[in-house]
């Protein structure tokens, strides 16, 4: 009869504690449940999110402007939380910017507010849509969709927020 050594004999047995650990818990399956936080309601707000964002695309700037026929940064904003996600967000960017978490710019997601300050010295807000983009309304072009990885933005940036209802 072959003696194994303690010190080996302990090491085949952690390891066949691990791999029935793994079987017992990593492979088991229970119909119904959501393994991701992100569910159909989830997806459709960032769909109507971009279907919002084209509608509004071209809106001429206007401060302190609330409709199509011209509007303001924060005030597009405001309009976009609350017609896409249901969220009242106050009206001027300074009290924007008090809202949800800072986060990181390379962790941004898509509906997170991104902040700007450019040379003018008066905040700037957008929606971060994903893959570089955001929307905002730009005094010289409207509303559009610009990228964040521009050097323009890259040096203006302030700091980006996400609310806690996303």
């Amino acid at each position: 009869m072959k003696i194994i050594p303690l010190n080996k004999w302990s090491r085949h047995f952690k390891s066949a504690l691990i791999v029935i650990a793994l079987i017992v818990t990593g492979c088991s399956y229970l119909p119904g449940l959501q393994t991701t936080p992100s569910d159909e309601s989830t997806q459709y707000n960032l769909d109507q999110l971009r279907v919002e964002i084209d509608r509004w695309h071209g809106t001429p700037y206007r401060l302190g402007g609330m409709s199509r026929k011209g509007i303001d940064c924060s005030a597009f904003a405001m309009i976009i939380y609350h017609d896409v996600f249901d969220i009242q967000i106050p009206r001027t960017t300074e009290q924007q910017l008090k809202l949800g978490k800072r986060i990181d710019i390379r962790s941004l997601n898509t509906g997170d507010l991104v902040f700007f300050l450019p040379e003018s010295k008066k905040m700037h807000i957008g929606i971060y849509l994903g893959h570089g983009e955001f929307a905002h309304a730009s005094v010289s072009k409207g509303v559009m969709v610009s990228n964040i990885n521009t050097p323009y933005w890259e040096n203006i940036f302030l700091t980006a927020r996400r609310l806690p209802a996303l």
